[in-house]
């Protein structure tokens, strides 16, 4: 009796595991009916504050009723903005910036900065990358330089592949590149500690984490977890996706 319990405790463990790792990844659509309304606009959250990533939030806003979501101000974690619809004006430290779509802008923790509208009647739209953790952090994270400007944040949008956040910029915490993909090429994301975060800007991706298989249409993200080893490919024509990581 004793035999037969143990055999089917090991033969359920077994099945139990092989569910787990049968599980789809983490994916996320957008869709205005799930957008939250504010005084700005609205946002959404692909991954939200304390989520599947855990130090890292992603979320788009739109504004559409202020000058902006809020005033200049500075917090301890860093963010990672990218300009999807409009045109808009970023400030960091005092400085401003004509900001257009595919621009992207890091604001180190403990920057003052602002994002808003250019023309008042014109609505913008974003993305937003949040480094900040569950509990929040006591002190911003290490920036390459302390005397960092503006030249060293913002960054134009190329027509090719080409880096939003460069590993050295923060010292490893997090890196984002844009990455232009044509035809059926695989690329591969082998496991590197790190968590990993494909965001689709266009086009449809077909993606794997480990092994399992999902497609995606624009404005999806999929979460690779650390450990995790995961592979994109544009699913036919033209597809720019993000790869996110950090820790």
């Amino acid at each position: 009796m004793k035999v037969r319990t143990l055999v089917t405790t090991i033969l359920l463990t077994a099945v139990f595991a092989m569910s787990a790792k049968a599980q789809q990844p983490y994916t996320k659509t957008f869709s205005i009916n799930d957008s939250i309304p504010n005084a700005a606009g609205w946002s959404y959250w692909f991954i939200p504050t304390g989520g599947v990533a855990d130090t890292l939030n992603v979320k788009m806003s739109c504004v559409t009723k202020a000058e902006g979501p809020h005033g200049a101000h500075q917090h301890n974690h860093s963010e990672l903005f990218i300009l999807v619809e409009g045109e808009a004006i970023i400030q960091l430290n005092g400085v401003d910036h004509i900001f257009r779509p595919g621009d992207g802008c890091m604001c180190p923790g403990g920057s003052n900065h602002s994002i808003r509208r250019e023309d008042p009647s014109k609505p913008i739209r974003y993305l937003m990358f949040n480094t900040d953790t569950p509990g929040g952090l006591r002190a911003p994270l290490p920036f390459f330089k302390d005397d960092y400007t503006m030249d060293d944040c913002f960054v134009h949008a190329g027509k090719r592949s080409f880096w939003y956040l460069r590993p050295e910029q923060t010292m490893g915490g997090l890196n984002v590149k844009s990455n232009l993909m044509k035809g059926k090429n695989v690329h591969i994301d082998p496991a590197d500690g790190r968590q990993l975060i494909y965001f689709i800007m266009e086009g449809t991706a077909d993606i794997t984490v480990d092994g399992q298989a999902v497609r995606l249409p624009a404005m999806s993200v999929c979460y690779v977890p650390a450990g995790s080893t995961g592979t994109i490919a544009s699913a036919g024509g033209r597809m720019r996706y993000l790869a996110i990581r950090t820790h």
